[in-house]
């Protein structure tokens, strides 16, 4: 599968069924980064102008191994692209798993948070447990989205289990007992 934006950046592997790629092999030897990144903020921000006619948002979601993976990446990206109706979809298992202190990530971020998907992992893999599963602070983390002023959804995001409903509904009631009335 070619990448839509990365000129002869071909995906050889995928870490789950539509999940980021965990491989890539790369067709030309002389491929500049910074004119794929420019291509990359260039289509974004034609997206937006797209969105911004309907009265719509466009929220990007760090990846690992992906062109925007990290926080900084994300940051250089809503500068570059610089319309305020682009923001980012906050991935806690993806930042974590990129070694992102998460506190840290949601305050630079701040008003630029559209919306956040939760999920654990071990820091190490990219699995898609349920909070409260793996190792993430999820008390530290509720701090820093009310800190922020963040009022949106937190959506949680599981996959690779057996009983994903049970999964859910335990990572739900594991939130709201930390989050205490809201």
């Amino acid at each position: 599968m070619l990448c839509p934006v990365l000129d002869g950046v071909e995906v050889t592997k995928f870490g789950y069924k539509g999940g980021a790629a965990t491989e890539v092999t790369v067709h030309h030897p002389r491929a500049s980064w910074r004119e794929q990144w420019e291509r990359y903020v260039s289509a974004i921000s034609e997206y937006a102008d797209i969105a911004s006619s309907f009265q719509l948002n466009v929220a990007i979601e760090p990846r690992p191994y992906d062109v925007v993976n990290n926080t900084e990446r994300s940051l250089l990206l809503l500068n570059e692209a610089s319309q305020k109706n682009v923001g980012i979809n906050f991935d806690t298992g993806h930042l974590f798993v990129q070694k992102e202190v998460l506190e840290v990530s949601i305050e630079k971020m701040g008003q630029r948070i559209f919306l956040v998907h939760i999920s654990d992992n071990d820091g190490r893999t990219d699995y898609h447990w349920a909070p409260g599963k793996g190792k993430i602070d999820w008390g530290s983390v509720l701090r820093a989205f009310r800190a922020i002023g963040y009022t949106g959804y937190l959506n949680i995001e599981i996959y690779g289990v057996k009983n994903v409903v049970g999964e859910y509904l335990n990572g739900r009631k594991y939130i709201e007992n930390l989050a205490g009335p809201v």
